[in-house]
């Protein structure tokens, strides 16, 4: 993570990357990501969970372009069967357990889908490595935006949302340096 207090560290979903390198609709909005990255207003990263999450070609080639793009790997809970070993990501005890299985009953008592394991590892990882923002567009994920604010403190957005508030996802202290986005 860098240290200039000017940058909000942005952590993104799986699928915000595939729809770039799909060059679906919202591919756009990901090129807007990219230039804000480009232009040191935000620093992007994705759990190391992308490479579970793209398993077939031709996009698991693309995996490889993220230095290029200025997107950094950041570990997460370490599965057996899906995780890397030396990728960065780490054990992640009880407390991951307990708060996941919290998140799932509260979803499921309100009727809602659950995220799948590697959306909480993704979450986790976010978490762990101290970033801002989660980006997705993951409708799961989005539901249960609340619970993962409330457990967690962490703040999860769709990339539309983010842009058009960018200021907002600065803590407080920040807010005062950052220009509105063109």
């Amino acid at each position: 993570m860098t240290s200039d207090n000017h940058v909000i560290h942005v952590t993104l979903d799986t699928n915000i990357l595939q729809e770039f390198w799909r060059n679906q609709d919202n591919a756009n909005i990901v090129r807007e990501l990219l230039v804000l990255s480009g232009n040191r207003r935000i620093d992007l990263a994705v759990t190391t969970r992308i490479e579970y999450d793209t398993p077939r070609l031709p996009l698991a080639d693309r995996i490889g372009e993220l230095p290029a793009l200025g997107v950094q790997l950041v570990g997460t809970a370490f599965h057996w069967g899906i995780s890397s070993w030396g990728r960065g990501d780490f054990w992640s005890g009880e407390k991951h357990n307990e708060i996941e299985a919290d998140i799932k009953s509260s979803l499921r008592e309100r009727g809602l889908r659950v995220p799948e394991t590697a959306d909480f590892d993704h979450i986790f990882g976010h978490h762990t490595a101290g970033r801002d923002v989660f980006l997705t567009w993951d409708k799961a994920i989005l539901r249960a935006a609340d619970l993962f604010r409330d457990k967690l403190g962490v703040r999860i957005a769709t990339p539309e949302d983010f842009i058009a508030t960018i200021s907002d996802y600065l803590p407080v202290e920040r807010q005062h340096c950052v220009e509105t986005v063109e």
